[in-house]
């Protein structure tokens, strides 16, 4: 089964992996699940995900956080996704100058998750630049806006960051009840452009950031278990991202290659 296009799991102890599986299957992909130590990245992976589990963050070793970090260079030089959950998402917020907090509080059960989208995605998709544009601006950035403008030198729409944020929450109204079982909360500041945080709870703590630059998203919560709304389409958005970010990459448009899978975007 290694030969067969695939998303790999890896598990770092949770209750849940199986599910991630099983949504996956549902969605219409095929999985295989790893123990860290035993993973290999290869040419057949179309995205990673990072399982939950019962650890701190802070009882990871370094040969694994070493492997871990190898892991998410290789995915980044190939383009492909990496979807952290629950604690695959804390491990995801270090990676991204981010911090893990231990709470008093637990968090098990059902919160509301609501959208969240700041200045640098509006609702009519505008938003801040993230450069500086030229004198005239002429309705045209220079290339450290990533974007275009919108009429004035200090708005662009970040076309790229827009699309992949409307292709993960299709189909999905908000707020929505999700499932938690964890301790910590993640904490990531100084939100610009290439991280963007964009679930949160009520108390307004961070549920779910998404690197644009790369491709890493992480939900604290657990989407593959039934008590989150919307479970199913969780994992339709993220596998057609990830797919599409995929062929983006590893593809570039070869339609000879992609008639020849059965991979359904």
């Amino acid at each position: 089964m290694d030969d067969l296009y695939r998303f790999d799991i890896i598990d770092f102890g949770s209750q849940y992996t199986h599910l991630i599986s099983k949504k996956l299957r549902r969605a219409g992909v095929f999985s295989l699940i790893y123990h860290l130590n035993d993973y290999t990245l290869t040419e057949k992976t179309l995205g990673i995900f990072f399982s939950g589990g019962p650890m701190d963050i802070e009882e990871l070793s370094v040969q694994d956080s070493f492997k871990i970090m190898t892991i998410c260079h290789e995915a980044k030089v190939k383009g492909l996704m990496i979807i952290g959950i629950c604690f695959g998402a804390q491990i995801l917020t270090l990676l991204n100058n981010g911090r893990v907090v231990n709470q008093k509080n637990s968090h098990y059960g059902g919160v509301d998750c609501h959208l969240v989208l700041s200045d640098l995605i509006l609702e009519n998709g505008t938003g801040k630049c993230n450069g500086e544009c030229n004198e005239e601006c002429n309705g045209e950035c220079n290339e450290e806006c990533n974007g275009e403008c919108n009429g004035e030198c200090n708005e662009f729409i970040n076309k790229e960051l827009a699309n992949d944020i409307d292709i993960l929450t299709n189909n999905i109204n908000f707020p929505s009840k999700v499932w938690m079982s964890h301790t910590n909360s993640i904490l990531l500041e100084n939100q610009k452009a290439s991280n963007y945080n964009f679930l949160y709870t009520n108390d307004k703590d961070l549920l779910g950031f998404y690197s644009n630059d790369k491709n890493q998203l992480g939900l604290l919560f657990h989407p593959e278990v039934e008590h989150t709304e919307y479970s199913d389409e969780w994992f339709t958005n993220i596998t057609k991202l990830s797919i599409e970010k995929w062929k983006n990459s590893v593809l570039n448009d070869n339609s000879e290659l992609n008639s020849a899978m059965n991979i359904n975007s």
